[in-house]
């Protein structure tokens, strides 16, 4: 019998999984850490689990999601930062 865990989990239903980090990662941004960066990480997290659902981003390893989810931090980081 295959248990359901947190890995077999999120390999099944990885936009769910990032859709949780990404709002685990907000949570963070807004009542822990006050600063910038989880809100990068949280915006490339709802990224990534759009590109998922819609079907832009497949099947693919756990290294790969992490390869793009660290690609769209840098492009949210770059798009949307101000130098002060």
């Amino acid at each position: 019998m295959d248990w359901l865990t947190i890995e077999n989990y999120c390999r099944e239903y990885p936009e769910i999984a990032w859709a949780i980090a990404a709002a685990v990662f907000f949570i963070l941004e807004v009542g822990v850490f006050t600063g910038i960066g989880f809100f990068f990480a949280a915006l490339a997290a709802l990224t990534m689990s759009i590109l998922i659902t819609v079907g832009v981003l497949g099947d693919m390893s756990v290294w790969l999601h992490a390869g793009y989810f660290f690609v769209f931090i840098t492009l949210w980081a770059v798009t949307l930062w101000k130098p002060m």
